[in-house]
Parts: structure tokens; sequence; C-alpha cells
């Protein structure tokens, strides 16, 4: 995901995370940026040039923290409903040298001195001009009192007729005092007492309504903005910004259903105006509601065909709405119009971006930044252009230099953040959210703690929960973010007590299923996807045995399909196959699955395997496979695969991350499958085969799968021999216990449950001769958690557990399985690849099955070996064999050559290979995928 631009008036702002400047479609002056609030919009522009300027709300915190509804910046032409026919303006008036202070152009002191030479003022003006121009320009106590003086309502009331025959004073002079009080005061307290007490005395002046309005939307008081919004609507209905406003303060305020009626209401009003509609279609665009949006840009298109900004905002629309080609028509359009609009260029970049075309987003923003060379989405998407390029180093310099531009804007920080999670660092990355939590605008501050609430959730801490509550209710809106909160992050689960466990599964189940009558459509969670990527139920594997097909279909139910399925080619010869192996897994494929892939006959399959080619390329070279690069991000990735007309696409590790999570969604192939690197149902009606092998399913294990499940009679895997070289390190020179019974279970720490650490217990307190060794993790939360829960057995055994450093060298790795005495296999989740490499090696492991593959990779090893002394029934039983192979060295070694002699069907090559490929066939005549 990139960053586009928030819908605005006639200029360019999405609602993704970046807003721009506006610009009018009219003049084509470009306005000043905007706060970057989520639903981010612009003061209106006009073309008719008869009212003073709206810019002097730039110094108040009205519009500094919030905007107008139409856009998301700041309109160049003035609003044209202040003016009064009333009014008489002077050049050389008090009501012009307060607005030139309010609008920054001149300094209080020189504003006083010229107060000093106005012609024909009487007693009531100089008097009160001299108060105000005095606290203004020296504030202090003597100062304040004399505007507290001249404020007070005994001096209002007893001037009354004085400022109902002098609307100078009476209402424009309010007016404008009240935009700079904010300003001097630090404070809305003297803005709100100069609108008070203009009102009380002129009640129906729509003009100190709107502001009044204004300031208590930038004071989060929704309702009575609202209020005060409606009420100059009312007083003066031919003024669309009140109407407009109104409707934000409502949506602000959770009504957007009333906010859309309002605006409906205002229909026969407006319904001529180009504004009108184009605020209805940013108001639907922020709710969601992306097709009545594209309805209403339309409108405003047929009134008014040229207006570069609404073409952009309906691009936006298509972008968000999958529909690319279009998307790139629009901005195309756009830039015809005009050329010169910086943001313009930048939404071409995002698309780009996402379409994974770097050399046009490149230079998409150069242009951009030739034309406003500060300007911050622009930076921010040239440290996502970094980022994809591999050039991490320079992201983080180009994503510093956005921080600087806008410190109070989220999306530098959190892209900063995300890389540094990718790389491993995430107390770096927890660094950086702390901080931009403090930085960022208060607006946009829920974005940032609902990042680091869920980072905090990960690691079980406390502090995360509340964060994710605090932000949803600071964004009720985003319904994505409930969601997430209401699933939770499993993986945070896996060392707690079973109890916990259960009640987390038995909770999860029961939100899930409310969650699935109102399920995700593709725009939502791909725009949420770049910081909060949903929650695969992946780490459910570690919480407990399953089955997982009810709550997994339930959980995939949440997410809408994206594209329809393309129709089966029924073309003639290979099949053409894609292999998804997205970034981080390319280890564990090329151990399980790539020689399998790699030994299909051309005849049967030409296989293509897409991910990142830093990985991916030296291993598919050696195998002579080919590789190609997958293109960054959901939607692009999902175009590409769908340009390779593929027959059948396998994804590896389906859940593991979010983008081979979300891309079976968009159905790029006509037939998508997994295999045995995703140890459980997907529960993705998208995805249609599941491959096992008989070893590793139980008996009906179809039901466990939403799948069609298809059985080899072999373990789908070509493994390499992972015979160390001779001349391995002895037990001293590793840093063992140089005596002793060894007891190994290296497997992932998540598969560490506080069930297995208490059955290590009960081992060592049997062998008091014994030690346990346990590989820890590279992130340090898992090791805290897994160490947490030892610490609950007698410190004694706890002396005999030694936690080996990750990650750790192969080489050592293999050795110390070598040199082991007993494996022991992990009890929910048992050793996968682990497994086969101890086995290979001779070393005998302990295993206790479950009925789900997830609970049987180890059972599935030995029904190929032939071998079943070593498969526990129960808990009594594990223990009983690992005390048996521990009193009996003799006994021990037997079995450790017969596991040797057996080794070589650990390692098949041939086998594995033709079942492959009859499984495709299989596949293909279900399909109709070949004629």
């Amino acid at each position: 995901m990139s960053y586009a631009s928030r819908p605005c008036s006639r200029c360019l702002n999405s609602l993704n995370a970046v807003s721009r400047a506006a610009c009018c479609p009219r003049c084509t002056k470009r306005s000043r940026q905007c706060s970057g609030s989520r639903v981010c919009w612009r003061s209106p522009c006009s073309s008719q040039g008869n009212s003073p300027s709206s810019a002097s709300v730039l110094n108040t915190i009205t519009v500094r923290c919030i905007g107008s509804i139409i856009g998301a910046g700041f309109a160049s032409r003035p609003s044209p409903l202040i003016m009064n026919p009333m009014n008489r303006p002077a050049p050389h008036s008090l009501f012009t040298l307060l607005r030139l202070w309010a609008e920054g152009l001149a300094q209080p002191e020189l504003l006083l001195q010229r107060y000093g030479q106005l012609p024909g003022l009487d007693a009531t003006e100089r008097m009160l001009g001299l108060a105000l121009l005095t606290a203004i320009a020296r504030p202090g106590a003597d100062s304040a009192a004399a505007l507290a003086q001249v404020l007070s309502l005994e001096w209002l009331e007893r001037n009354r007729p004085h400022w109902q025959t002098l609307p100078l004073l009476g209402q424009q002079l309010a007016i404008e005092l009240a935009k700079g009080a904010s300003r001097l005061h630090g404070t809305p307290e003297w803005a709100f007492r100069l609108y008070d007490a203009c009102l009380l005395l002129l009640p129906d002046l729509a003009a100190a309504r709107y502001y009044r309005g204004l300031l208590l939307l930038a004071c989060q008081r929704w309702e009575q903005a609202a209020a005060d919004l409606r009420r100059a609507g009312q007083l003066q209905p031919e003024w669309l910004p009140a109407w407009t406003e109104g409707a934000r303060a409502l949506l602000l305020a959770g009504q957007p259903e009333q906010a859309l009626q309002l605006l409906a209401e205002a229909e026969s009003l407006h319904g001529g105006q180009t504004d009108f509609w184009l605020v209805r279609g940013n108001l639907a665009q922020a709710l969601g509601q992306l097709d009545q949006a594209e309805s209403w840009y339309r409108r405003a298109l047929a009134l008014n065909p040229d207006q570069a900004g609404v073409w952009s905002n309906l691009g936006l629309v298509c972008q968000q709405l999958l529909r690319q080609h279009e998307a790139e028509s629009c901005y195309q359009r756009a830039l015809a119009l005009d050329p010169t609009l910086a943001e313009l260029w930048n939404n071409l970049a995002s698309l780009q971006l996402e379409r994974g075309e770097l050399a046009g987003a490149d230079q998409a923003l150069g242009q951009c930044l030739q034309l406003l060379p500060g300007y911050y989405p622009a930076w921010v998407n040239r440290g996502l252009l970094a980022a994809a390029q591999q050039q991490t180093e320079l992201a983080h310099s180009l994503l510093a230099q956005a921080r600087t531009l806008e410190p109070g804007r989220p999306e530098s920080w959190l892209e900063a953040a995300r890389l540094y999670f990718g790389a491993g660092q995430a107390d770096q990355a927890l660094a950086l959210l702390e901080a931009a939590s403090e930085r960022v605008q208060p607006a946009q501050r829920a974005l940032v703690d609902m990042v680091l609430g869920r980072s905090l959730a990960l690691r079980h801490d406390l502090k995360g929960p509340r964060l994710m509550q605090q932000a949803t209710r600071l964004a009720p809106e985003r319904r994505f973010w409930r969601f997430v909160q209401d699933v939770g992050v499993a993986e945070a689960w896996f060392c707690r007590p079973q109890p916990e466990r259960k009640a987390y599964l038995a909770e999860l189940e029961q939100r899930l299923i409310d969650w699935a009558e109102n399920s995700f459509a593709p725009q939502v969670y791909l725009e949420e996807l770049r910081h909060l990527p949903p929650e695969t139920l992946w780490s459910l594997v570690y919480l407990d045995v399953g089955p997982f097909r009810r709550l997994k279909s339930q959980h995939a139910s949440c997410f809408q399909l994206a594209a329809p399925r393309p129709a089966a080619g029924g073309r003639c010869g290979p099949l053409r196959l894609g292999v998804v192996v997205t970034s981080g897994h390319e280890g564990i494929f090329f151990k399980l699955a790539a020689r399998q892939l790699a030994g299909l006959p051309p005849s049967c399959a030409e296989v293509l395997l897409l991910g990142d080619l830093a990985g991916l390329g030296p291993l598919a070279r050696q195998l002579q496979l080919k590789c190609l690069q997958l293109a960054p991000g959901v939607t692009a990735a999902a175009r590409q695969l769908r340009g390779l007309e593929l027959d059948l696409i396998y994804y590896w590790e389906v859940g593991s991350d979010a983008l081979n999570f979300l891309l079976p969604y968009f159905q790029p192939a006509p037939v998508q499958f997994t295999s045995w690197g995703t140890t459980a149902t997907t529960g993705q009606a998208a995805i249609q085969y599941y491959l096992s092998a008989v070893g590793l399913e139980a008996a009906g294990a179809q039901a466990h799968y939403s799948e069609q499940l298809l059985l080899a009679e072999h373990l789908p895997v070509c493994f390499d021999d992972p015979l160390p070289a001779t001349g391995g390190k002895s037990r001293t020179e590793l840093g063992l216990p140089p005596e002793g019974t060894l007891y190994a279970c290296l497997n992932n720490p998540l598969k560490l449950t506080p069930e297995f650490l208490g059955l290590a217990g009960e081992l060592l307190a049997q062998d008091p001769s014994g030690h346990l060794l346990l590989l820890g993790s590279r992130l340090a939360w898992i090791n805290e958690a897994v160490q947490a829960a030892a610490r609950v057995l007698p410190q004694q055994i706890q002396a005999r557990i030694h936690w080996l450093p990750a990650p750790l060298a192969r080489a050592d790795f293999l050795n110390i399985l070598a040199l082991a005495d007993i494996g022991l296999d992990s009890l929910i989740c048992s050793g996968g690849h682990v497994s086969h490499e101890a086995l290979a090696l001779g070393l005998p492991v302990i295993t206790l099955p479950s009925e789900t593959c997830h609970g049987r990779l180890t059972l599935g090893r030995y029904h190929q070996l032939g071998i079943s002394e070593l498969i526990a029934k129960d808990r009594a039983e594990y223990l009983r064999l690992a005390q048996k192979l521990a009193t009996a060295p003799t006994q021990r070694a037997a079995l450790r050559d017969r596991i040797l002699e057996r080794r070589e069907r650990l390692l098949l090559q041939t086998q594995p290979v033709t079942e492959l490929a009859d499984q495709l066939q299989t596949i293909a005549r279900n399909e109709g995928l070949r004629k």
C-alpha cells in the first residue's frame, strides 16, 4: 500500500493515510496543506470573490485541527457567506487592522500605532479598540483586565444599541477577534467568550454560529458543533459550507445516518452545485460507501467535467474498488486538465507503487517533488519505494525527512516502525511508536495507539488491550479496528495455562460468529492492511489440538472475496503451476517442498516460483526452478498472478503472513491449493484442495478441512540429507553438560506449552542426571514468556534446563542433534523438519500424537520408517518411554541403529514426486483444466 490523497473538493485527497493540499478548479491556485486527520476535508473555494478571505482561520485551533468538510486543506479563495450587506468596510478601520492581526500579516504594536491615527472614531469605538489592541500587543494583567471590562456582559448590555447600529463592531469585529483570540491566549476561552457575547446580542447572526461551530469541532464537542452549524444553515440556507460542516460534525459525533440525511435535505437548494455532489461523495467515501461515492462524484463531473480534483477523487474510489485501470484513466484525465498539481502526481505514484511499477512511481514522485519540494506524502512514498527496492537504510532516511517536514503526521512514524518489525527489531519499532504517540496530532493519534496496542498485545502486555480500546473509542467508524481488537493476537496465548487458552478460543468463536454476519469488503481490509494486518489465526496450532475447521471457516468468512475466479482454460500441454512463497519463509520451503516440485516432469507441469528473489533466487537456481519477483502488496501481486494465466497456484504456509492469507481471496487462478506447510485447514472457500499424506492424517480427517483432502502414500517431501561431516564438536566444545542423559527438544519455542514444560519437569525429576536442551527464540518476548512458564518448576529442575541461543548455526544445530541421547517431541504441535532431521541422524524421538495433522508430524515420519515403539498413547506412557531409554543405553543404541538403517525412507526422491504429479492430474481432471 502506498499513500494516495484523501478526497477533496476540487483537489487531491484520499481517505488513506496521507492528506494533500487542495486546489481550486476555478482559480487553480494551490492552497495550504491540512493537518491530516483521517476524515480530512477542505474549506470551500469561491469563484465570486466577494467576501473576506477564510485564511484568517488558519491561525486558530478551529481549522488547524479539523479543516472543512469539502476538502483536506484550506481554500485559496474565500467563502462567500461572511460578508453582510450592512457592513461598511473601511480600508483603515479597526476591523481591517484586526483582520491583519488575525491573519498574521501585521505585528500588534504596529496595529496599536496605526489605530491612534484612525479618523472619525466615536468614544465607544475608541475605548473598545484601545482595550482590544492593548491586550493583543501587550498581554498582561492590566491589558487582560481592560479587555475583560469591555467584554463584560454589563458593558455589552449597556452598549447594545451601539452594537446593533454599528455592524462593524457588532458582527465582523467580534468574529475576527474570536478567530485570533485562541492564538493570543493559548486556549479557546476568549474566542468562546467573544462568540457568546456576539450571539447574546445578535442570536441570528449566521456567521457567528458557523465559526463557533468550527471552534466546537476543534474542541471535539461534536454535538454542540452540529447544533450551531445546523442553525447557521437554517439562517442562511443558501450557504453550502454550513450544511457540509454540520454533516461533518454529525459524522464525528458518531451519527453518520444523520449526516447523510442533513445533506439530503440540502439537495433541493444545492443540487445544482458541483461542490454539493463533491461533498456528498467525500462523505460517502469516508463512510466506506464507495459505490455511492462514485455515483456522486460522477454527478459532480456531469455538472462540470473540467475539474481535475474531482477526477482525482473518482480515481481514488476506483483504486479502492480495485479497478486500477479505471483509476489510472481518471488520474491521466486530471493531469491533462492540470499537470501542475503536485498532489496528483503523487496519487499516480501511489497507484504505480500498488501495481509494482517502481520505475513509473519513481518518475511520478520526481515530478511531484519538483513542483512541491516539501510535500510530505511524496517523501513518505519515496520511503516506500526505497523499501520496495530493498534499500532499507535509504528508506529510513527518507521517512526521517518526512517526519522532519510533518512530525505531527503518523504515516512516516508507522512506516519506519513497520520496517523495524520486518527486520526483527521489535524494540526499535516499539520505541518509535511510543515516540509517535507523543508527537502525532491528537486527531490522528488513534491509529498510532491502535498499532502500538496490537504490538504490545502480541507480548501479552496489558497496556496493549487498553490502548486498542482507547483507539476504537476515538474512531468508532473504524469497524475493522474493533474486529482486530475482538480477535486479539492468538500467538500471545501460546504459553498461557490451558484453561486460559481454551477460554480465549471459546470467546473468539462467539465473536467470530457475530462478525461473520458483517463481513469486510476488500477495500476495507486492504486500506487497513499496511499497519493493521489481520490476525490470520496461524498460531492456533500452538494453543490446542483442534480441529479448527469451524473456527477458521468463521474467521475466513469475515473477509469477502475480492475477485471472481477465472474460468478454467481447457488448454493443452503441461499445467502452469505457480508457487507463492512469501518473504521470510524460503528456508523451510526449500527444506520441505522445493525438491519435490523441481522433480516434476516437464510434461506434467511448468513450475514458477513467485516471491522475493533475494531469498528465493539462489536456491531456485541450484534446483533449476524458474523464479519471478512477486509484486509488492496484495493488489499488485494478485494482478501479476492473474496476468500470468496460471492453471493452479500452490500457496506455501497460508496464513503465516497477511500477504499469503489475503492473496487467495483475489482468486488469481482457477485452482488454488496448499499442503502440509500449512498445518491446519485454511478455512477459506477460495482454496479448493489440501495435499497431505496417509501417515499425517487420522481416520475421518476430511472433517477437519474446508478444502478437499488429497492423500499420498508417502510424505510430500524430498528431504536433503542432513548428515553432518565427520569430526563434529564434543559436548564440552559446544558448551553442553559433559555427563548425564542429554534430552533435546529443538522445536520452535512457540510449541513449548506449559503442559510440555510440566511434562519435561516430571521427566527430569525421574532422571536426576538428565539435562534438557531447549531452543530459544530470536524474539525477546517469546523467550521471556517461555522462561517465565518454566520458572514454576522446582529450582533444582530449572538448573538442568539449558536454553540454546537463537539463531543457532546450522552445523551446531545438527551437531547437537547427533550428540543428544533422547529427542522429546512437543505435545500440541509436534516437530516438523526438526523431527525429520533428528530421525535422519538416528536420534530416537518420543512423540504423543493427537488426532489432527499439526500434532502428527513426527508420527508421519515414524509411519514412513515403519517404527512404532516411540509413539506414546498418553502422558504416562511418554514418561515411561523416556525412563526406559534413559536407563537402557544398550537398547537405546540398538534403536538408534535401527532408525539409521531405515533413514533412506525419509530421504526419498522419487515416490513423493510421482505422487504429487498424480495429485495434480487428479485436480486437473476434477476442475477441467485440460481438454
